[in-house]
């Protein structure tokens, strides 16, 4: 029997995930991913700030800010449970498949969790600094964002 085993969540800068080339999985099930300084990155590890929520009858997305870039949690479904105890301003840690709708990344999280020690993000940037040096934020303009979760929540 094939075991299966699941992709390296990578802890990696928010800056780095958005303004890398995300490229499709070949087959239909195929993991799709970013190539971040040579790592082929499908999954992620962050911590981050929540800085807004958005939640319908059946979706619900978080914007996550790491300090050099935002990015989206979206849900569907049964699965918008994971952020009914999440709140803007909340410091999390996120567990999460990297996709790709409309040329723009977001995460589909497996895991969330919150933080209740600041130092975490702290610490979690030193790790990151040690890795990867330090990260130029890379904005996304409000306009775009919101776009973007229009056209998701109508389609």
């Amino acid at each position: 029997m094939e075991s299966l085993t699941r992709n390296t969540a990578y802890k990696i800068w928010i800056a780095d995930l958005i303004s890398g080339d995300y490229t499709k999985g070949e087959a239909q099930f195929d993991s799709g991913y970013v190539n971040v300084k040579g790592k082929n990155v499908s999954r992620v590890n962050l911590v981050c700030g929540v800085v807004d929520k958005l939640s319908g009858e059946n979706y619900s997305t978080l914007t996550l800010d790491d300090g050099s870039g935002v990015v989206l949690l979206k849900l569907w479904n049964e699965n918008v449970n994971l952020f009914l105890d999440v709140e803007v301003g909340d410091l999390v840690l996120v567990v999460g498949k990297v996709k790709q709708y409309n040329n723009s990344v977001y995460i589909t999280p497996e895991i969330i969790k919150k933080l209740d020690n600041p130092l975490w993000l702290k610490l979690r940037k030193l790790e990151l600094v040690k890795e990867y040096g330090e990260s130029a934020r890379v904005e996304i303009s409000n306009f775009v964002i919101c776009l973007e979760i229009f056209s998701w929540i109508c389609s």
